[in-house]
């Protein structure tokens, strides 16, 4: 079985083929990035899904997608070259989707699609209550509580916006890449950028996890992802799990989820 997972950021779109093994578990095969600004035009999207899956037999087509995204232009995009391609309608991702959540929050369509993905799949498969920290344009972490309850959390500036932002801002400090610092006291103005930045985050991962334990009254599981986590991951004094494919294993839970539901609907 195949599956045709798109994940939308700020910055990178990106598109992958996974294929379901026979222990259930989702594995990448394929994938494609695109920058998210401008956004891809729809034909870019039809090329690569075609492109992806040329070797999949036509019987076992069309392929199934699924898509979570922060960009509402780059959603109708990826949607409409996916179905060009294909003929199959993605399952777009929102709060009212089959997570598995509990959203304890006031206005959970404000909740990004990301952080959901994450969140249900951290709460259908790690120690209670958890926090997940996605290290992306943002650094966004989540609080999942026991029972599946999504409490909230929080979102600042990623690494490399903090390393942009001063660039831009600044007359004298130079606009860098990220990168792991080589010190924790920097003895250049680079050295001291990249560790404001870097163990920074990692200095803010480890407090803030700390504090919500306290705040919830017990330990929390803290759960490390995104395009920034391989930098800042061994910095966290905090023990804690890697899960590089984190968004992409949450997006294949809700929909399979999903899939029951309209599936029991369709029976009854």
């Amino acid at each position: 079985m195949y599956l045709l997972s798109g994940d939308i950021g700020n910055t990178t779109a990106k598109l992958v083929l996974l294929e379901k093994s026979g222990d259930g578990q989702w594995e990448q095969i394929q994938n494609c990035r695109m920058e998210t600004r401008p956004v891809p035009e729809p034909g870019q999207w039809t090329a690569a899904v075609l492109d992806m899956l040329k070797e999949i037999p036509p019987e076992e087509r069309p392929v199934e997608a699924v898509i979570s995204s922060v960009v509402p232009e780059a959603t109708r995009s990826m949607a409409e070259g996916i179905r060009a391609a294909e003929g199959t309608e993605p399952l777009v991702i929102s709060c009212e989707s089959d997570t598995g959540l509990i959203l304890d929050v006031p206005e959970p369509e404000t909740i990004g699609t990301d952080r959901l993905a994450d969140a249900a799949w951290a709460a259908a498969n790690c120690e209670l209550p958890a926090v997940t920290a996605d290290l992306g344009t943002a650094t966004t972490l989540s609080v999942i509580e026991e029972g599946g309850v999504f409490l909230g959390g929080s979102i600042t500036l990623g690494v490399t916006a903090q390393l942009k932002s001063l660039g831009d801002r600044t007359a004298q400090l130079p606009a860098l890449d990220a990168a792991a610092p080589g010190e924790l006291i920097g003895k250049t103005t680079e050295s001291n950028l990249l560790t404001g930045a870097v163990t920074g985050t990692a200095a803010l991962i480890d407090g803030m996890a700390e504090r919500i334990g306290e705040e919830l009254g017990k330990d929390v599981t803290l759960v490390l992802t995104g395009g920034h986590a391989p930098l800042v991951s061994p910095l966290c004094r905090t023990p804690h799990r890697d899960e590089p494919q984190l968004l992409l294993k949450g997006l294949a839970l809700i929909y399979e989820r999903e899939k029951a539901r309209r599936e029991t609907t369709e029976e009854e």
